[in-house]
């Protein structure tokens, strides 16, 4: 084979994946023709799962991923093949000892691997059974299959090779055999396919274009009768067999244009692409190239997860980020993974890398240093605040940094962007002064020394941008807080290069109305209310506001409060039959909120005990035990529900911060799982600095954060005054303009109905979400749109185009910049409309992949009836689950917890005269649909033209 000689082996251990593209909704624009499944390959640890759900197959190193992270982390979409070596067998695996030495055709000396002889008694069952079926057991279902042509090494007569390639033909027989519905991969295997192409689902081949040299390790482009051969090969396999053929290129990682190039030129040839390095340990370029939205977010806070979770990196500097569609990666500035990390490459996979350093000085350590130079020549944004390097260090980065002085300084400010003086003004810090001076960028703030020396304080830069310690968020004196200098979202925006057309995808709304959430932590549900008859808050609860305000709510318990082994076992049958009578009710979800309410996860997950805590509930004979809490207490609240009905979540419960265990057990248990988070901005603290991030990576677990805070924290712990809860109103006002943050999210516990003024409050706060246009869903269904915003890909096309992955059946709400092209509707697809909406236009997708176009019209332009005769939904209190064109009829469903209220830009469509729904004509291209019933509604348009 011509090719071997440019790297044909530098595949070998490496994985490839694929996916085809299922069926997608048609949007309300012309059905447009699927694009073909897209492959990558990435072969290191520490997959990046949620970037790589851009991808319909995505090929891995098996020993390196675990079913547990996928299900979980990648878009449900994707699939995962995991890599096989069939004709050679290295010393690594587990499975060589027991190779039999009859086995063993050859060796292959430039891999230290065996060849194996394909023929060989008992080699294709024993195949099977150490190879195929523990990974079928673990939940792969595709296989790359590589080395089929391995017994080239050894059989060097045509009949030695024809008898290899029958065995290898029967092996792969034996596979499709055993398990039909697999779908299997070849890595070339050209003399075999003409036996076997029917059992398999696509091939791969390596440098078509660009290609590595082993012997001298560099990258080469490959000789033009190399590339015809291998053109003419695949060629075959497209046209004569009907396979789809895949080509793997190789470039250097710091040229990403070259890659894409590379990856054009394949594409023409009606080829996929993937363009990657030739370990094959970067998200390189395929059919689209993904959009990274992830930041590798160095800090110093050596302690577990909780405790990062109290750094500013996670706690003021995160939500900034989600806001733009990007979450933060938290590692460690000294730890064992940064050694991988600064060894990897950055591009494609970190939308930057952020080092947020609060303890006075920037541990300039060679790692550290190597992985910041390494984002620079990959062209990885790099964003440096609090703490800066050294001198060295940042004349680097292209600043120049004078002689420091001390002492009573006179200095002036001057602010150059008017994102500065967002929260507070700058304030000058007079007793000391470093002048630096940024050679080329753009000074947001400048501090200017009586010397006329001067420092650039905040800056974007070509390489990213940088922020000075107390210049760009000050904390206020005697612990009243923080407030923000530069706008940080806009500051992250600019020196991320975050671009105002790439589509963000949206937890706070769906169909452009914002959702609206209940849940309750059950603490208190025994205590007695402070009203006529003392009743037990449960009963006033389900009186005043469960049955009055009947909006979705997850509702929770403690077990340890109300079940006959509790605390209160006199009272629990009573406690019990409350309870039953909330599960029964259709709009309350079951959640649990543990077992014994843990006040101090870390701590009782430690065995920390601190003198004056209570670490939880003090239950008889009970010694905290994580699946006590998580699963124990789960199970329990099913016996007090009607049958069939299951509990889904679990809300955190004290301090809300579990370390990796507790989150892990939720997940294995089939729960979701909120609370966390501190969102308590109010016009007495506004600033963004009380506005939580959507959640935090505990290990390889999801901690989905509650949006809001309950009563709690707005009534000084209970102390008073206990009408606080109401100020939540602001919270909600101020988290949805100028900019919506958040849901809104009713959030209180059992005993705010003890207390007139709590119960009054909690009256208003209902009530005026009751006057809202809000879209209600159960906690659930928030935490799933969560989870999926966290998996969701925003991707490239060649032709400059977007294809969206909500990154599960959740997810359909998109947004992009006021300001960007309008939607070119001709070319998009899967997207059923829009609405704009202050800073942002709301983008509502009909399908689990959606393309969308932009064009050059107004950015605000609202489609007409001539313009789109086709109807587009304008906003729904209900989720979208059908949007489907047979020529003039379009059949919509909506499903909600409510009756359906739906606006359509629809001129020229009517609501079919058969249908029960009301349907309003506002204007001549408007039209207003209600329905009356909840859950499912149904109806068809017909349209004219």
């Amino acid at each position: 084979m011509r090719l071997h000689s440019l790297g044909r082996w530098s595949l070998r251990a490496w994985l490839a994946v694929s996916l085809l593209l299922g069926t997608v909704c048609v949007g309300a624009q012309p059905s447009l023709p699927a694009p073909p499944a897209s492959y990558a390959f990435y072969y290191d640890q520490d997959i990046p799962w949620e970037t790589l759900g851009a991808f319909d197959t995505v090929v891995v190193e098996p020993d390196h991923a675990q079913q547990s992270a996928w299900m979980h982390r990648l878009n449900p979409g994707s699939t995962v093949a995991a890599y096989v070596s069939v004709g050679e067998i290295h010393p690594t695996r587990s499975y060589f000892a027991k190779v039999r030495p009859e086995w063993k055709l050859g060796a292959n000396t430039a891999w230290g691997s065996i060849v194996i002889d394909q023929t060989a008694t008992d080699w294709h069952a024993f195949y099977l059974r150490e190879v195929i079926e523990p990974l079928w057991a673990r939940g792969f279902r595709a296989f790359f299959l590589d080395t089929l042509d391995s017994f080239n090494l050894v059989a060097k007569t045509d009949e030695a090779r024809s008898t290899q390639a029958a065995g290898l033909a029967g092996l792969i027989r034996a596979i499709k055999s055993a398990h039909p519905e697999a779908r299997l991969i070849f890595n070339r295997g050209f003399e075999i396919l003409p036996q076997v192409h029917g059992l398999a689902h696509a091939v791969v081949a390596e440098s078509l274009f660009q290609g590595w040299d082993a012997g001298s390790q560099s990258y080469r482009e490959v000789p033009p009768q190399d590339r015809d051969w291998l053109l003419a090969q695949l060629r075959r396999c497209r046209d004569e067999y009907g396979l789809p053929v895949v080509a793997i290129d190789y470039v250097a990682p710091q040229q990403r244009e070259l890659a894409r190039e590379t990856a054009r030129r394949i594409m023409a040839l009606g080829i996929t692409p993937w363009v990657s390095n030739p370990a094959l340990n970067m998200v390189g370029v395929g059919r689209v190239e993904a959009i990274p939205r992830e930041v590798l977010a160095l800090h110093d806070e050596s302690r577990h997860v909780a405790a990062v979770a109290l750094h500013e990196i996670h706690r003021v500097g995160t939500m900034p980020l989600n806001y733009l569609g990007l979450d933060a990666t938290h590692v460690y500035f000294d730890a064992p993974e940064m050694s991988r990390l600064s060894e990897r490459p950055l591009i494609g996979r970190y939308a930057g890398v952020l080092t947020w350093f609060n303890r006075g000085s920037f541990p300039e350590t060679p790692r550290v240093m190597k992985l910041l130079n390494t984002a620079r020549e990959q062209g990885v944004p790099v964003v440096i605040v609090g703490a800066m390097p050294g001198d060295a260090a940042l004349d680097s980065f292209g600043i120049d940094v004078g002689e420091s002085a001390r002492g009573n300084l006179s200095l002036k400010l001057e602010k150059r962007s008017p994102h500065v003086g967002f929260e507070m003004e700058p304030q000058p810090i007079v007793d000391s002064f470093a002048p630096l001076h940024l050679r080329q960028g753009d000074v947001w703030l400048r501090v200017t020394a009586a010397s006329g020396q001067y420092a650039d304080a905040i800056g974007i830069a070509p390489w990213g941008g940088f922020a000075v310690d107390r210049y760009w968020k000050l904390d206020l004196s005697q612990d009243q807080g923080e407030r923000w200098v530069v706008n940080p979202i806009e500051f992250f925006r600019a020196a991320l290069r975050v671009r105002p057309e790439v589509p963000v995808p949206d937890v706070t709304s769906d169909n452009g109305r914002r959702l609206l959430m209940v849940h309750v932590d059950g603490d208190g549900f025994p205590s007695k209310a402070e009203i006529p008859g003392t009743p037990l808050a449960g009963d006033v609860l389900l009186r005043e506001f469960l049955l009055r305000y009947p909006f979705p709510t997850t509702f929770s318990l403690i077990e340890g409060e109300t079940s006959p082994k509790g605390l209160y076992p006199a009272l629990s049958p009573r406690l019990e039959a409350t309870a039953r009578r909330i599960f029964a009710l259709d709009h309350v979800e079951i959640a649990s909120h543990t077992y014994s309410h843990p006040f101090y996860w870390s701590d009782v997950e430690l065995g920390q005990v601190r003198e004056g805590r209570y670490m939880s509930l003090d239950l008889p004979n009970y010694k905290y035990n994580a699946e006590r809490e998580i699963v124990g207490a789960a199970r329990y609240m099913e016996t007090l529900a009607p049958p069939g009905k299951r509990t889904r979540v679990v809300l955190w419960s004290g301090d809300t911060e579990p370390l990796e265990t507790p989150v892990r057990l939720a997940y294995q248990a089939g729960l979701l799982n909120m609370n966390g988070g501190l969102t308590l901005i109010t016009r007495a603290v506004p600033t963004l600095t009380q506005v939580a991030p959507l959640g935090m990576m505990k290990g390889s677990w999801y901690q989905v954060y509650a949006p809001n805070q309950n009563e709690n924290v707005y009534t000084d712990n209970w102390n008073g005054p206990f009408y606080g809860y109401e100020r939540v109103i602001e919270t909600f006002e101020m988290t949805d303009l100028p900019l919506r943050l958040k849901p809104v999210n009713i959030y209180y516990h059992a005993y705010s109905a003890t207390k007139r003024a709590s119960i009054s409050s909690l009256h208003k706060v209902y009530q005026w979400a009751q006057a809202q246009p809000l879209h209600p869903v159960l906690g659930s269904e928030y935490i799933e749109r969560a989870l999926d915003w966290r998996r969701a890909t925003v991707a490239r096309t060649a032709d400059g185009a977007f294809e969206l992955r909500g990154g599960g059946p959740w997810l359909r709400q998109w947004r992009v910049q006021t300001g960007v092209a309008a939607t070119d509707w001709a070319r998009s697809a899967g997207v059923a409309g829009e609405l704009p909406s202050g800073a942002v236009r709301y983008l509502h997708m009909s399908a689990p992949v959606s393309r969308l176009a932009l064009g050059a019209a107004a950015a605000n332009a609202a489609p007409t009836a001539a313009a789109a005769p086709a109807p587009r939904l304008e906003s729904a209190n209900a989720r979208l689950v059908r949007w489907e064109r047979e020529g003039a009829l379009w059949r919509i469903a909506f499903t909600g917890h409510q009756p359906l209220r739906a606006r359509m830009r629809a001129g020229g469509c009517e609501l079919d005269p058969g249908s029960t729904l009301r349907a309003t004509r506002v204007a001549p291209d408007i039209l207003d649909i209600e329905g009356s019933t909840l859950g499912t509604t149904a109806f068809l348009l017909r349209c004219a033209g």
